[in-house]
């Protein structure tokens, strides 16, 4: 943000977009949910593309992305913030517990459209750090640290204190299978602290668990469906079905997890940056057209070359 102002940029905070303006063909600006006005050269959204497919940002930007149905959507989640007391393997700062039969899980959420009946559980300790040092006073080894064929081994640790803990179970997004009950959530979470005990960990809970659901999601990222990556990732052309950063409206630039070159933080900042420079290309160029690579076709000499053969 400070560099963002110190270049100029102004930020309007909790605001929404309510449409994108469409003018000659282009965009033109977007109208807020206030009705306010924004006139722009560029527009860059950083949204999930489902949002334009469903007509969330005005009809006239309605076309500006390729169709994503509901059955190509990706996982969606449960995820479970709380504070508690671990003991048992050394958490590091990701850990993922998987399930016996990793094929079955995702047999569940895309084939079944249902909630894994053995989860893998992936686990944030909030308050370690990659190597599972704290880093703050929250955590104490019980045991210390021990080199055993040039690995560090996992010895025993304990919380001296509730540790801050974020939680994550793949989910079948909405679209997939009827929606999910408050029993089959409740359930939900007697799985995932039992395949942490069968891996030996002990979690208890010192703080009532903050849930989000696809619903949730799907409310925080319209028109996603609560997917939590764009559209699924099966075949090996996935990742090149997704938009770039050019979409099919001129002037409306495309970023974020669901599209090119896909979700995760490293992704998606990647994709943010080849909006920019797409952005930067076409305002600075002034021909209409511009030169671009195309397959196929075969080599010829100049006129001037063939004179002198």
């Amino acid at each position: 943000m400070a560099r963002g102002g110190g270049a100029g940029a102004t930020f309007h905070f909790s605001r929404s977009v309510k449409s994108i303006i469409v003018e000659g063909g282009r965009a033109a600006g977007v109208v807020t949910d206030d009705g306010e006005r924004f006139d722009a050269d560029a527009l860059v959204m950083n949204g999930d593309v489902s949002a334009l497919q469903a007509g969330l940002l005005g009809r006239g930007a309605s076309e500006a992305a390729p169709a994503t149905s509901a059955s190509e959507r990706s996982l969606s989640a449960l995820t479970f913030a709380f504070a508690g007391r671990c003991a048992g393997p050394e958490l590091i700062r990701h850990n993922v517990f998987f399930c016996d039969d990793y094929r079955a899980e995702f047999d569940d959420v895309f084939k079944r459209g249902r909630l894994p009946r053995a989860p893998t559980v992936y686990i944030c300790a909030q308050d370690r750090d990659a190597s599972g040092d704290a880093t703050s006073d929250r955590v104490r080894r019980k045991a210390p640290r021990a080199e055993a064929l040039g690995a560090r081994s996992r010895s025993e640790t304990a919380s001296t204190n509730p540790e801050r803990l974020f939680c994550l179970v793949n989910a079948p997004p909405e679209g997939r299978g009827a929606p999910l009950t408050e029993t089959e959530f409740a359930s939900y979470q007697e799985a995932m602290i039992r395949q942490w005990e069968r891996c030996g960990l002990v979690v208890t809970p010192q703080t009532p668990m903050i849930r989000m659901t696809p619903t949730d999601f799907a409310q925080a990222y319209p028109g996603s469906g609560g997917a939590l990556y764009g559209r699924a990732a099966h075949g090996w052309r996935a990742a090149f079905q997704r938009p770039g950063a050019r979409s099919r409206l001129a002037g409306l630039y495309l970023a974020g997890g669901s599209v090119h070159p896909g979700p995760g933080a490293p992704m998606a900042a990647l994709s943010g940056r080849q909006a920019a420079a797409a952005v930067i290309l076409d305002l600075v160029s002034t021909r209409r057209f511009h030169r671009a690579a195309m397959p196929g076709g075969m080599s010829t000499p100049s006129a001037a070359m063939g004179a002198m053969g």
